[in-house]
Parts: structure tokens; sequence; C-alpha cells
């Protein structure tokens, strides 16, 4: 039996309005509140929204469970975040030792990355460029500043997935005072920013 209150709570999971669903998907909200109401609708509408949300259709079926796609890929993401950051670190101290841990320090900027080779920056921007092209990154890039802090806050996505894609929609989010103290980061360094901002110095050299 289908069941379309599951748009609901897939909307929550994500921390979305349905408002912000009917933008993405291009199904009229009044559309998507009918079919919540009636328990029906196209297998169009359907298809679209379980293409929005990376589920099958099934989950409206109630053929598997309606979040386990999703936190598997946002698991999985991490995964790969977390390997390319520490990828890149080692890198970076492998050829520049003596800065030992101090590669999200402004220090680290001024001075690691006029000491690396291009080949070397070239390694690391690829690493880089591997994780802004993966499907889940483009995917949470459609959500909103307040969105992503959300999904942070309630554990649906780590600090280090939420950083980089705030990161990748504005560079200079983490220069901005306001929004640094709402996202509770008014005395950190953002590694991804600190890479990115070392990846272009070095290729103005």
């Amino acid at each position: 039996m289908i069941n379309l209150q599951i748009i609901k709570r897939l909307c929550n999971e994500a921390g979305i309005t349905l408002k912000k669903l009917s933008d993405k998907t291009k199904i009229s909200q009044t559309a998507l509140t009918m079919a919540m109401q009636r328990n029906s609708t196209t297998l169009e509408t359907l298809e679209k929204i379980a293409k929005y949300f990376r589920v099958s259709v099934g989950v409206f079926f109630g053929e598997e469970d309606i979040f386990t796609p999703i936190r598997n890929s946002f698991d999985k993401f991490d995964a790969e975040v977390k390997k390319a950051s520490n990828y890149i670190e080692t890198t970076l101290l492998y050829y520049v030792p003596e800065l030992k841990n101090n590669i999200v320090t402004i220090d680290y900027i001024n001075d690691a990355w006029a000491k690396v080779s291009t080949e070397v920056v070239n390694i690391i921007e690829f690493s880089m460029n591997k994780l802004v092209e993966n499907q889940t990154c483009k995917y949470l890039m459609t959500f909103s500043f307040d969105e992503i802090l959300k999904m942070r806050n309630a554990g649906i996505i780590s600090k280090d997935v939420a950083d980089l894609v705030l990161m990748m929609q504005n560079p200079q989010i983490f220069e901005n005072e306001k929004l640094r103290i709402k996202l509770g980061a008014e005395g950190e360094n953002n590694f991804w920013e600190k890479v990115k901002k070392g990846i272009e110095r070095s290729k103005q050299k």
C-alpha cells in the first residue's frame, strides 16, 4: 500500500520544507500537499521526488527503509572527505615537515604552499576536485546555509562534510564573523578553506 506521508518524513530528515522540495522538483506545492492528503499521485511525480531524495520509488510502498539510502550516501561521502583530508595533510607534512601539524593555520598558508612543487599542488587539487565532483557533494550543495547547518546539528551530515560544502558554496563564508559565530567556529580555521586558498596562491606564483 502506498504511503505518501513519507514525503513529509523525507523533508524533515533532509531539513527542508515542502516549498523547497517543490522548487527543486518543479512539482507545485499544491500538488504535493494534495498528493499527501489523498495518498495518491502519478508515478512520474513519485519518480521526481525519489530522484531528489536519492531513494527508490519503493520507499513509498514500504519496500525499504526510507532513510537507509540517504544515510548510506552521506556516510560514504563523509568517509571520502576524511580520507581526502588525511591524504592532503599527510602529503603536505611530508613535503614541509618542519611545519609539523600547523596545516590549518595562517602561517601554514603563508609558508607551506610557497615551498611545495607545482606537481604536489596539482595532486592535492586533483584530490579536492574529486570530492567536489562527487554526486553527494553536488546534491548537498543544492541546500541553503541554514539547511546544511540544520543537517549538521542533527547529525545527518558530519562537520567535515558541512564545512566542505559550505566553503564550496561560498569561499568567503569562514571570513564572515556573523556566519562563523552561527557555525560555532569563532576560533577555528576551516581545513578546506585553507587548502583551497593554498592551491589558489600556488597557482598565482
